[in-house]
């Protein structure tokens, strides 16, 4: 039965897409190319007819019979081809002057008139030239206006404008039951736009377009409504064909793409919804965009069906928004820290600041439950400039209680932080706000932020003049580690944890450990382990020549970590190896 199933699908998606307008072949894509070429000069080749019987009539007034004859053969040949669409203006007034011509030649031959009365006619015909010339042109604009009324610029889908109409009239059609609204969002499409700039961006959902017709039906409706979302309304189709429907577009979608020369790879969220008896439009398109909003929440590449529970999660969801929006202004957020010691002294010689979230009813939440959701609504710059704030002035009063080691705070920055030309003025208003050197600000950014992103390269570039240190973060897990390392004005590379924790076991972890260590090291760069929790871990880390290491201290907040300072500080004069001083001070844990 389930193979039935999925053979039934196969053969109703394996149709080519030609569902609305942009995907109708044009009158001229299968004509002759002269033909072609004589349908697209119609109005010259008339008006060169007509001017040849002006011409002719002048010339030689008393035997208009050669000219007239050439002419009714121009128009016959206009009216043969303006048959087709928008031409049949064109070929009414051809068969009208055609039908006259006739009549005028015959009662010229039969001398019932003379050159008096036939002198106007060919400025008649040229007047009734230019009033079909206005009419077509006329015609062809109001076409041309429509159909940029019904479709997307961009990507020559259907618009919102156009999908609200159409799915308004599917639900009212008795006869066409089981209408199925998807909406499709693309996942971290602005962290796209960031790093490989708007034009690659619109290049990108180009072919998102275009994909979305490759894997739907003749009679379904694919539309993009705005940024990055689109939708695709289904005809005919039940809950189980549609999400079948989904997994195709998701499929789709994350297969790599070419854009400008580099290879890009998306997903995206589908919410899906299928109409009842009691749907209409505004109740259709709100369920499936609370759908949407559900696939998101559970991660990237998800599909999510509709159901009427998820009405509860909607109103929960849009107040988590909400006050997520508000959190950094209502001082909800805090700031946690978490030491990175040098190998071999074990000196506490960085500290990275890590956010959190005093959620008035879930409690503590971490950043990977709100973070993501922050850059999606636009409340990450808030949210970054707070923990820039509260970072710099934490560090500058544990330099003032310790003057004689100073240390230096890692602060994470995202792609939408570097997207604002005030970020700059930001980081050096800290700076001077809490008398912080700039050797001592860290600024944490992911390969993926600033790969063929010259906007995020040259502003980093503006803060490593200054003083400021750029650290990669997570590397080795990004498009082009070799890339980023020369492209960037980078000080320190921090390996990222999913290397270290099988660096024990498995020979390619060690191996890619050893390559990054040692590439950095040729250029000049100090090198980070993070995730270290146990001393061969640390013993392996020392014995290739690595900088520091993170991860043996769990993250804590400013107090703690400054109690916890004053007695790592005191007790480095001891002898104690690097585990034992560090492990009596705080349980292991990883961030």
């Amino acid at each position: 039965m389930a193979f039935s199933i999925l053979a039934d699908h196969e053969l109703k998606y394996a149709a080519p897409p030609t569902a609305d307008k942009s995907r109708e072949r044009s009158p001229e894509s299968g004509a002759w190319p002269v033909v072609a070429f004589a349908r697209r000069h119609l109005f010259v080749l008339w008006s060169m007819w007509a001017l040849g019987c002006v011409v002719a009539m002048f010339l030689r007034p008393a035997e208009p019979t050669i000219p007239y004859q050439l002419g009714w053969a121009g128009c016959a040949l206009v009216f043969g081809l303006g048959t087709w669409g928008r031409w049949r203006l064109v070929a009414a007034l051809s068969w009208y002057t055609l039908v006259s011509g006739a009549a005028l030649q015959r009662s010229w031959q039969l001398g019932a008139i003379g050159w008096d009365q036939t002198s106007a006619i060919p400025l008649m015909l040229l007047l009734a030239l230019m009033i079909g010339w206005h009419a077509y042109r006329r015609q062809l604009a109001l076409e041309v206006a429509a159909r940029l009324a019904a479709t997307d610029s961009l990507t020559g889908l259907a618009n919102r404008a156009t999908f609200n109409t159409t799915l308004s009239d599917a639900l009212g059609d008795q006869s066409s039951p089981n209408t199925t609204a998807l909406f499709v969002d693309l996942d971290d499409f602005k962290g796209i736009n960031d790093i490989f700039g708007h034009v690659a961006g619109d290049d990108l959902l180009r072919e998102v377009g275009a994909r979305l017709m490759k894997v739907t039906r003749h009679g379904d409706l694919c539309t993009r409504l705005g940024g990055d979302e689109f939708a695709v309304m289904l005809r005919d189709t039940g809950t189980e064909e549609a999400r079948y429907v989904a997994l195709r577009i998701v499929e789709s979608i994350a297969e790599t793409m070419r854009i400008g020369g580099r290879v890009i790879q998306v997903s995206a969220s589908v919410g899906v919804a299928t109409a009842t008896g009691e749907s209409n439009l505004e109740s259709l398109i709100h369920c499936a965009d609370v759908a949407m909003s559900v696939a998101k929440t559970k991660g990237k590449s998800r599909i999510q069906v509709f159901e009427p529970a998820l009405l509860d999660h909607d109103t929960s969801y849009v107040a988590f928004e909400r006050a997520l929006t508000a959190a950094a202004g209502n001082d909800e957020l805090v700031v946690h820290y978490q030491p990175v010691l040098s190998i071999p002294e074990g000196r506490c010689t960085a500290v990275e600041a890590l956010v959190r979230w005093q959620h008035p009813e879930r409690g503590l939440l971490h950043p990977d439950s709100f973070i993501p959701i922050a850059e999606r609504i636009g409340a990450i710059g808030p949210i970054g400039t707070y923990v820039l704030r509260q970072a710099c002035a934490d560090a500058s009063t544990w330099s003032d209680a310790h003057p004689g080691s100073p240390l230096a705070v890692d602060v994470n920055i995202s792609a939408l932080q570097l997207d604002d030309d005030a970020f700059i003025d930001i980081v050096t208003g800290c700076l001077r706000e809490f008398a912080l050197a700039p050797q001592q600000l860290v600024l944490e950014v992911t390969e993926s932020v600033v790969i063929s992103s010259p906007l995020a390269i040259a502003r980093l570039n503006t803060l490593a003049a200054l003083g400021v240190t750029i650290a990669i973060d997570d590397f080795g897990t990004g498009y082009s580690a070799l890339t980023t390392l020369r492209s960037l004005p980078a000080g320190i590379v921090k390996i990222d944890k999913s290397f270290v924790t099988g660096s024990t076991n498995n020979t390619q972890d060690r191996a890619v450990i050893e390559a990054v260590v040692m590439m950095a090291t040729q250029m000049g760069m100090h090198t980070i382990a993070e995730g270290v929790e146990n001393a061969e871990e640390r013993h392996f880390l020392e014995k290739i020549g690595a900088d520091a290491v993170q991860g043996y201290l769990r993250p804590t907040t400013a107090d703690k970590f400054g109690a916890w300072l004053d007695r790592h500080l005191a007790s480095l004069a001891n002898a104690s190896p690097l585990e034992d001083r560090v492990l009596a001070a705080a349980p292991r844990h990883t961030v």
